[in-house]
């Protein structure tokens, strides 16, 4: 018999941390879920849905960032899931080193992320040059096309 895959879900302010959880117990009910909350939430509203809740405070700066990372490496997680598809939240689920790295959208949507931290970074160039472009050409329209003609 196979061990239960060991599941980290990184808590982020939003409204789809508890459907995310349920998603998770429904999807693979023997899978081991740690639930990562900041100081001060509620831990009684997990009961039953995460099985172990543990407290990490917001990392300050980036070598608080890197040793949240370690840490979170340390665990040795097969899955890593992230409420919110960001460059910085992309980049610790590679750092994280679980095999299965995704995001749950407040849609409830599961995006897979990259597993690499060097795709990770490309995605996140592409995306930042591809925004930066449609910004240039909405402003280029706003201010040279004629109105009232």
């Amino acid at each position: 018999m196979t061990a239960p895959r060991r599941t980290c879900v990184l808590y982020s302010r939003g409204p789809h941390l508890l459907r995310t959880l349920k998603q998770l117990r429904a999807e693979a009910p023997g899978d081991h879920v740690t639930a990562i909350v900041p100081p001060g939430f509620p831990t009684e509203t997990l009961e039953g849905l995460a099985d172990d809740v543990r407290e990490a405070p917001r990392p300050a700066g980036l070598a608080g960032a890197w040793r949240m990372a370690r840490g979170l490496r340390a665990e040795r997680f097969d899955r890593f899931v992230v409420m919110f598809d960001s460059p910085r939240l992309r980049l610790l689920a590679a750092l994280s080193g679980a095999r299965v790295r995704e995001c749950r959208t407040v849609e409830g949507r599961t995006i897979a992320l990259p597993r690499s931290v060097w795709g990770t970074l490309l995605t996140a160039a592409a995306r930042s040059l591809r925004g930066r472009l449609r910004y240039h050409y909405i402003r280029c329209i706003v201010r040279h096309r004629r109105v009232g003609r």
